[in-house]
Order: structure tokens, then C-alpha cells, then sequence
């Protein structure tokens, strides 16, 4: 092809300087026409694919488990960089803008079966769709998304991940029992912390409809019942009811010091039993014989705490519990 035009535009002289800046103009737009072209082929061939926070989320992995789904998939990785070089996109900061600068990826480079080097970039010299999970590789000084290698590792994931949920479900049945009560200690992204309210076991649950999980928050009371966690709006409500305020506390608890003998009761070697409770205290009785009354203020008794309880006095909290 000859140049002989194109390089006589080149002669700074400014009457082809119009000229110019159209060449200009439709490079820009052809390259932008090729990676459109390019960015649509990508998003085809990546239909089925999950970033690794979507893949957590939808399989519903918990935290007790998040190293487990981490060690498949690094393990996973190790195999595949068998014969070649590889770079697994691991983290991301993100930032709302994905391609801003400030945007940081971690990229980990594997050969042979294992990571050889760790570095970052920002998302300003990668390419536009790139996500945590994705496989990258290497052309000239620019990274381009490996679709075909990225499917592989995101099938052999998919894939992994139901066997972690599989283990996780094994491993929750265990702390669901039929009619039990649990509170909710901490709710997280995809689980909650469950404590049995007979046991006082704290455990981490993630077997949840929809509908129960968007109700639950901290101190939230569920029951589970035929084979379901089921949000309990009364007893919920009851239970915060019972909340007092620290000065309210330290009121009810002056009462309680004020009791005879209460100076001289060894409280970690001592249990209660009730005797009986009234609207504003209940009577317990400690000792030898549990010939020894108490006379507590409901407010320090935990919300609990049944007429057959056998309860301990918690000398940090100043509450009395029901002993497990």
C-alpha cells in the first residue's frame, strides 16, 4: 500500500490540518468500534460466569467454611498452571468506578503448580470487564481476558462449591433442633450467628428463605420448626421488651446488694433455685439444703429463665442466667 498521501499530510503543512484531525478522529472511533466488538465477544463467551463474591453468595458459603472454598480453589489453580503460565485475578478493592485508578487488583501469578509472584494493578491498565475470578493473560505488555481458561476455572468452582455446601449442610444439622428457640447474635452477608437459647451453642447458619433472612437483624428470635427456621414476631418483640437501660440496671441492682447475707454468697460456686415469681421479683433459694431466699428484681433475671430453671449469677454481666 502506498503511504505517499498519508505522508505528505504529515508535512505540517495547515491546509491538510482538517485532514488530519479526521484521520485522527476515525482511528479513535474504529478502536473504539473494535473494542465494543471485542468487550460484546467477551461477555458471550463469559455468559455463565460468577465473580467469586457471587459465587459465594449464591451457594450461600458461610464463613466457618470460606477457608475451605479458598483452599479448593487455590488447589484448583495449582492444577491447571501444570503446563503453563497463568494470572488469577484474587481481589479487588471495589471502587465504584472499576476502571479508575485508584481501583486495585490483585493478581496472582501461577506456573507449575504454584503461585510464583503476587502484584497489583489498577483498573485503568486492565481490561474494561475484568472481575475478581477471571483468568488473564499476558499479550506483549497488555493483559487481555482468557475466556476459555476462565470458563475452565469457574466450572471446576461451581462445581467445588457444591461439595462445600454439601459438607456445610452436614455440619449445621447438627445444631437445628425441632421447636427450639435461637437468637440471632450476628447477622453477616450471607448467614447469621444463631445462639439455642436451651443451649447457649453459637453457631452459624445459612439455611434461611428469603423472606426470614430480610427480617432478621441482631436479637431477633426465630424457631425452627418442620424442617425451617420461622421468624417469631411476638416473642421477638417480648424479648427486647425486656431490655433495661444501664441506669435502670444499676437502680434495680442497688435493691438487689441491699438483700441480707448477699455480701457473703460465694456467686461462682453457688446455684439458685425458684421458688416463686411475682410480678416485679422473684424468690430464690441457694445453699445447703437451698434452705437460704434471695429476693431478685426481674429485671436482673434473664428473659429466659423458666419456673424449673436452675440458674447462676453472672458477676460481670450482674445477671442471673439459667444454668446449661
Amino acid at each position: 500500500m502506498k503511504l505517499d498521501f498519508f505522508n505528505n499530510l504529515a508535512d505540517g503543512t495547515k491546509s491538510h490540518s482538517f485532514t488530519l484531525q479526521f484521520i485522527d478522529e476515525l482511528t479513535e472511533y474504529l478502536n473504539n468500534i473494535k473494542e465494543n466488538i471485542t468487550e460484546k465477544q467477551i461477555k458471550q463467551d463469559l455468559t455463565d460466569f460468577l465473580c467469586t463474591n457471587e459465587l459465594i453468595a449464591k451457594n450461600k458459603i458461610s464463613y466457618t467454611f470460606l477457608s475451605d472454598f479458598y483452599e479448593k480453589r487455590n488447589d484448583i489453580l495449582k492444577e491447571y498452571s501444570n503446563s503453563r503460565n497463568i494470572y488469577y485475578v484474587s481481589w479487588n478493592n471495589n471502587i465504584d468506578d472499576k476502571y479508575e485508578a485508584k481501583n486495585i487488583y490483585k493478581i496472582n501469578e501461577y506456573f507449575n503448580g504454584n503461585i510464583v509472584s503476587t502484584f497489583h494493578l489498577s483498573g485503568k491498565d486492565l481490561p474494561k470487564l475484568v472481575q475478581e475470578g477471571m483468568i488473564l493473560e499476558k499479550s506483549g505488555n497488555k493483559y487481555i481476558i482468557d475466556t476459555k481458561s476462565t470458563n475452565a476455572i469457574s466450572k471446576k468452582l461451581k462445581e467445588a462449591s457444591k461439595e462445600i455446601v454439601n459438607l456445610q449442610e452436614n455440619h449445621m444439622k447438627q445444631y437445628r433442633t425441632e421447636n427450639d428457640l435461637y437468637v440471632v447474635v450476628e447477622k453477616c452477608l450471607n448467614s447469621a450467628y444463631l445462639q439455642n437459647i436451651n443451649t447457649n451453642i453459637v453457631f452459624e447458619e445459612t439455611s434461611f428463605s428469603d423472606d426470614v433472612f430480610n427480617l432478621l437483624h441482631n436479637d431477633v428470635v426465630v424457631s425452627f420448626k418442620d424442617g425451617k427456621y420461622v421468624y417469631e414476631d411476638e416473642i421477638t418483640r417480648d424479648w427486647m421488651n425486656s431490655f433495661i437501660s444501664i441506669d435502670e440496671h444499676n437502680e434495680v441492682l442497688q435493691k438487689l446488694m441491699a438483700e441480707p447475707n448477699f455480701s457473703k454468697i460465694d456467686f461462682e460456686n453457688t446455684i439458685f433455685s425458684i421458688i416463686s415469681r411475682e410480678n416485679n421479683y422473684t424468690l430464690l433459694s441457694y445453699g445447703e439444703s437451698q434452705k437460704n431466699i434471695l429476693k431478685v428484681p426481674n429485671k436482673l433475671i434473664s428473659y429466659w429463665v423458666d419456673d424449673n430453671s436452675i440458674l447462676y449469677y453472672d458477676k460481670e454481666d450482674k445477671l442471673f442466667y439459667k444454668q446449661v
